[in-house]
C-alpha cells in the first residue's frame, strides 16, 4: 500500500491514527510483561481483570509507559536462563566425549581379548562399549561375533537385529545373521539372508561357502523324510533306540564321576547288555568292564559307550541314516567324546596297563564311528567347523587331525586303522587336507605302516592319498615320489575296496601331464605300466558264454579304461602304440561286449558308467584301422549306435537330473561317443562301410534331432553321418523327399555356430576348433545333400550355396 505524501490533503489526519494505533500496541505488550514479572516476583498469579458488564463499553485508553527498568530485568533473566542452557549443554558434550572415548576403550580392549581367544572377557568388554555409546552399531556387530563363538545363539541374532535396524543392508551383519540361522538348523533362513548378501556382493567369499551348505541341507531334511518313510527293515527304529542308549551313555561317561549316580551307570548298562551286539563289539564292552573292579563306574561307563560305538557303523551306511544321527544330536555328542577322548597322547602300542586298554578301545570306536558319519558332506562341514575353533591360535597338531595321525605310527593296529579311516575319509574336505599338508609329506604318507601289506591299511592309505591329491600343493609334492611303482604293487589285490580306491586314484593321476608320461613309462620297446593297468581290468571281467560279459566292480572298469583314454590324448603316436597293444590284448573286444552286453540297462548305473567308458574307449580306437575293422564286424555293436544315440539324446535334451548331475555326464558321453562312431564307421573307405550304413539309414529320421544338440561334437559328428550316408546310392533322393527337413537343420546348425557368443554360453566342450569343425561337417552334409533335386531347391530358397561359400572360405583362410 502506497503512503501519502505530506504535501496531498487529508495526510496529517493519516499519520496521527497510525501514531495512535502504534501507541495502543505498545500499552498492550507493556501490561502483558508487566503481569509476568509480577508472577516472576510473588510466584502468585495476578488478579484477573473483573469480568465485563453485559453491556459493552467503550475501552479507556492507556498511556505508554516509559519505564525501561522493567525491560533491563526481563534481559538480565534471558540471560541467565541462556547461560544456564549453555553451562548445561557443555557438560552432556563432555559428558557424552567421556562416553565416546571410554566407549572406544572397552572395544579397542574387547578387539585384543578376542584376538587372544578370550572370547568371554571381549564380550563383556563390547557389552560395557554398547552401555556407552547406544548410537554406534559396530559394538553390537562385534558382540554378534562373540555370541557365535561362544554359541550364544539368541543373544547374537538379537545384536544383528539390532545392526540390521539401523542399516538394513550391512553386509557383516547379514554375513553373521546367516552363519547364527546355519548353527541353529534354520537353513531355509539361512538361505534367504544368504541370497541378499550375494544380492550386495556377487563374489562374497562367506555366501559361495555357504549356500551350497544350505541347499545340501534343505535336501538332506527331505531325504531324512524319506528314508523315515521306505524305512521296510526297521533301521530307522534301531538307530532310533542305539542313538538314544548312545547320547545317555556319553553324558554318563563325560560327567564328573563324584556327580556320576551309580545307578544311572547301572540302567545304562543293563540297556546296552540287552541289544544285540556283534561278537567283536561284545567282547570289547565285557574287556573293558573285567579291567577293571566288578562294581567299577567308570568301565561299566567305558563299556556302555563302547557297545552303542560298536552298533552305530552297521546302522550308518546310507545317507538318510547318517543325517537322521546328526540332527538328533548324535554327531554332536561324538564330536564330545571325540575332544575328550583325544585330550590325552595317543598310548602306545606297547602299553597293557587298564587305563591304556580303555583308551584304546575307545579311540578305535570313536574313530570307526565317526569315519562313517563322515561320509556325508554336510557332516564333514560340521566336523571341520569344530576342528577349525579347536585349533584356532594353536598348532595344526593340537586338534583331532594331529591325534589320529600321531595314532597311526604310534598306536596299536586296530587303532592305527581306524586313525586312518577317520584322516582318508575327512580328506575328502578342502580345508582338512590344507591342514594335512601342513603336518606330513608326501614321503612320510607313504611311509606309513601297512601291517604286513594289510589290505584294509592299504585302502585307507590310498584313499588318503586320493583325496590328497585334489589339493595342488599335494599333487606337487607327491612328484617326489614313485607313486604309480607303489600304487600298482598292491593292484592285484583280492581286497576289492583296495582295488577300487587304486584305480580311483590312477584314474585322478592321468588327468595330470606329467602322472599321464610317467605311466607310459618304457622298459625298452615295452611299456612298463600299462600291462598291470590291463591286469586288473582284466581281473574284474568275466565272460558268460562267448559274448556275454560280466564285471565286478564298475568302479573299477570304468577307472581302468577312463585311465587308458586318458592315457591316449598325450602324444599321437603314443596313442596308435596303445590302441595296438590294447587290440593284442583283447581289450577293444571287450569293449565292444561290454556295449553290447549292458546297452540295454545302461539307463541304470552302474552299466551307465561302464557303457559309457566303453564307447569312449572304442571312439579312441577307432581311429586305427585294424581297431576300425574289428569294430566294424560286430553287427550287434553296429546296431546298438544309433539306438544309443536316440535314447540318450532324449534324455539329454531334457531337464538335467538335479540329484546325480554326473549321470546326464555319462548319457551325454554316450551320445557324444556313438556318433563318432557311426562318422568313423560310415565313411568310405572303410571296411564294411556299406553295410553300416544299411543299418544306420533307417535311423536317421530319428537321428537328424541331434543336430539341434548344443554340443559340437555331437552336432558335428551326426552332420558327417549324414554326409556318409548321403554319398551312397539314392540315400540322398531319400533324405530329402522325407518328411524331416534335413537341409534346415543343417543350415540352422551354421547359422547358430557362427554366431560367436554360442560356443561359450551353450555347452562347456565348445571350442572355436570344434566349432569350425562342426561348420564343415554340416557343409559337406549339405554338399552331398545337393545331389538330389529337392535338396537343391531348398539351398535355393534359404541362400544356402552363400552360406556355404562363407564357411568354405572362413576354412581357407584358417588353413
Amino acid at each position: 500500500m502506497d503512503l501519502p505524501s505530506a504535501s496531498q490533503p487529508g495526510a496529517t489526519q493519516y499519520m496521527q491514527r497510525e501514531m495512535e494505533d502504534y501507541l495502543k500496541r505498545i500499552e498492550t505488550i507493556n501490561k502483558v510483561v508487566t503481569g509476568i514479572l509480577t508472577e516472576v516476583k510473588t510466584g502468585e498469579q495476578a488478579e484477573k481483570p473483573a469480568a465485563p458488564p453485559a453491556a459493552p463499553k467503550p475501552e479507556p485508553k492507556e498511556r505508554y509507559s516509559a519505564d525501561y527498568k522493567r525491560w533491563d530485568k526481563i534481559v538480565t533473566e534471558a540471560e541467565k536462563e541462556e547461560e544456564e542452557e549453555k553451562k548445561q549443554k557443555e557438560f552432556a558434550d563432555l559428558e557424552e566425549q567421556v562416553c565416546y572415548e571410554e566407549s572406544v576403550r572397552s572395544k579397542e580392549a574387547g578387539n585384543k581379548f578376542f584376538k587372544e581367544g578370550l572370547y568371554k572377557e571381549a564380550h563383556e568388554a563390547y557389552t560395557r562399549a554398547m552401555v556407552l555409546d547406544k548410537d554406534e552399531i559396530v559394538h553390537p556387530l562385534n558382540r554378534a561375533l562373540c555370541n557365535i563363538r561362544l554359541e550364544n545363539w539368541q543373544q547374537g541374532l538379537q545384536d544383528c537385529e539390532a545392526v540390521l535396524k539401523v542399516e538394513p543392508h550391512h553386509p557383516k551383519a547379514l554375513v553373521r545373521k546367516a552363519t547364527i540361522f546355519q548353527y541353529t538348523q534354520r537353513f531355509e533362513d539361512a538361505l534367504e539372508v544368504w541370497d541378499k548378501v550375494v544380492k550386495m556382493n556377487p563374489r562374497s567369499p562367506d555366501a559361495k561357502d555357504n549356500i551350497p551348505t544350505c541347499k545340501k541341507e534343505i535336501l538332506e531334511r527331505k531325504t531324512l523324510q524319506q528314508f523315515m518313510e521306505a524305512d521296510k527293515e526297521g533301521v530307522y527304529n534301531k538307530l532310533q533306540d542305539v542313538l538314544g542308549r548312545f547320547r545317555a551313555a556319553v553324558d554318563e561317561y563325560l560327567a564328573p564321576a563324584e556327580s556320576a549316580p551309580a545307578e544311572a551307570a547301572a540302567n545304562v548298562t543293563a540297556q546296552t547288555a540287552e541289544a544285540p551286539l556283534g561278537n567283536r563289539e561284545a567282547a570289547k564292552a565285557n574287556t573293558a568292564e573285567a579291567n577293571g573292579a566288578p562294581d567299577d563306574p567308570e568301565a561299566k561307563r567305558v563299556g556302555a559307550v563302547l557297545a552303542c560305538l560298536g552298533m552305530l557303523p552297521a546302522l550308518l551306511d546310507s545317507t538318510g541314516s547318517q543325517i537322521y544321527f546328526r540332527v538328533n544330536g548324535g554327531l554332536a555328542a561324538m564330536l564330545r567324546l571325540l575332544r575328550h577322548v583325544t585330550g590325552s597322547p595317543c598310548p602306545p602300542a606297547a602299553a597293557e596297563d587298564r587305563e591304556a586298554l580303555m583308551a584304546t578301545l575307545l579311540l578305535e570306536g570313536v574313530y570307526n564311528a565317526l569315519a562313517y558319519c563322515l561320509s556325508n558332506a554336510v557332516n564333514q562341514s560340521a566336523f571341520v567347523a569344530g576342528e577349525k575353533r579347536q585349533v584356532l591360535g594353536k598348532k595344526p597338531t593340537d586338534g583331532t587331525l594331529g591325534h589320529a595321525l600321531s595314532c597311526v605310527t604310534e598306536a596299536k593296529k586296530e587303532v592305527a586303522q581306524a586313525a586312518l579311516h577317520l584322516l582318508s575319509t575327512a580328506a575328502d574336505h578342502e580345508w582338512v587336507r590344507a591342514q594335512l599338508h601342513l603336518q606330513l609329506s608326501a614321503q612320510q604318507v607313504c611311509a606309513f605302516p601297512t601291517h604286513n601289506k594289510s589290505g584294509l591299511t592299504m585302502a585307507f592309505i590310498v584313499k588318503m592319498i586320493d583325496n590328497c591329491l585334489k589339493h595342488e600343493g599335494w599333487a606337487e609334492d607327491f612328484k617326489k615320489v614313485d607313486l604309480l611303482t607303489f600304487l600298482l604293487l598292491f593292484s592285484s589285490s583280492e581286497f576289492v575296496p583296495l582295488r577300487r580306491h587304486i584305480v580311483g586314484c590312477l584314474l585322478r593321476l592321468t588327468t595330470r601331464d606329467h602322472y599321464r608320461a610317467r605311466l607310459l613309462d618304457r622298459d625298452g620297446a615295452a611299456f612298463r605300466h600299462i600291462p598291470s593297468l590291463i591286469k586288473v581290468f582284466k581281473a574284474d571281467i568275466q565272460y558268460r558264454g562267448s559274448a556275454k560279459v560280466e564285471y565286478t566292480e564298475a568302479v573299477v572298469v570304468e577307472g581302468i579304461l577312463s585311465s587308458l583314454v586318458n592315457c591316449m590324448t598325450l602324444d599321437p603316436s603314443v596313442r596308435e602304440e596303445l590302441c595296438r597293444l590294447l587290440l593284442s590284448k583283447d581289450v577293444v573286444a571287450d569293449c565292444i561286449h561290454l556295449v553290447t552286453s549292458h546297452s540295454a540297462t545302461a539307463v541304470a548305473t552302474p552299466d551307465l558308467p561302464v557303457v559309457c567308458r566303453a564307447l569312449n574307449c572304442l571312439a579312441k580306437c577307432v581311429v586305427l584301422e585294424d581297431c576300425a575293422r574289428q569294430i566294424v564286424a560286430s553287427q550287434a555293436l553296429m546296431e546298438q549306435l544309433p539306438v544309443l544315440a536316440n535314447a540318450f539324446g532324449l534324455v539329454v535334451g531334457g531337464l538335467p537330473d538335479a540329484a546325480e548331475p554326473e549321470k546326464d555326464t555319462y548319457r551325454e558321453g554316450i551320445v557324444e561317443y556313438s556318433s563318432i562312431l557311426m562318422g568313423m564307421c560310415t565313411k568310405a573307405g572303410q571296411p564294411q562301410a556299406e553295410d553300416v550304413c544299411a543299418l544306420v539309414l533307417p535311423e536317421w529320421t530319428l537321428l537328424a534331432g541331434l543336430l539341434t544338440h548344443p554340443n559340437n561334437n555331437i552336432c558335428g559328428n551326426i552332420a558327417l553321418t549324414f554326409a556318409n550316408l548321403a554319398e551312397r546310392g539314392s540315400n540322398a533322393t531319400v533324405m530329402g523327399k522325407s518328411k524331416v527337413k534335413v537341409v534346415d537343420l543343417l543350415l540352422g546348425a551354421i547359422k547358430t555356430r557362427r554366431n560367436e557368443s554360442f560356443q561359450a554360453a551353450l555347452h562347456v566342450k565348445n571350442t572355436e576348433a570344434n566349432n569350425q569343425h562342426c561348420q564343415m561337417n554340416c557343409a559337406i552334409a549339405l554338399a552331398k545333400l545337393a545331389k538330389d533335386e529337392d535338396c537343391r531347391d531348398q539351398l535355393r530358397e534359404q541362400k544356402g550355396m552363400e552360406i556355404l561359400h562363407t564357411v568354405l572360405q572362413a576354412k581357407r583362410a584358417k588353413a
